[in-house]
């Protein structure tokens, strides 16, 4: 992702959204990914959590102004903090995460 792409994913979907720790995973996270990758973006906040659907839906419609490949997963700190083995969060995001300014 360049510098670019970089300040406006955080200008226009993290800053807006109050205490956030952010984690880039997928391939550009493993640093396998091409210009066809998407960018799978968790975003760990107090305010997510209560309704997956609405709070995807929310998060999606705010990339529309920076870039249409952004997949954003809302999690809220305790989602985070309970994650287990079987768990999306812990198997695939855990691990492979690269950790995204706040």
């Amino acid at each position: 992702m360049s510098s670019h792409a970089e300040n406006n994913l955080f200008r226009h979907l993290i800053a807006p959204i109050q205490n956030t720790f952010n984690h880039l995973y997928g391939s550009l996270a493993a640093g396998i990914g091409d210009e066809d990758s998407d960018i799978d973006l968790a975003i760990v906040s107090p305010d997510p959590g209560r309704d997956r659907f609405k709070e995807s839906l929310m998060l999606k419609k705010l990339t529309f102004g920076v870039d249409l490949d952004i997949s954003p997963r809302p999690y809220s700190v305790e989602q985070y903090q309970k994650a287990r083995q079987g768990d999306f969060l812990f198997d695939e995001i855990m691990p492979k995460r690269a950790k995204l300014p706040h």
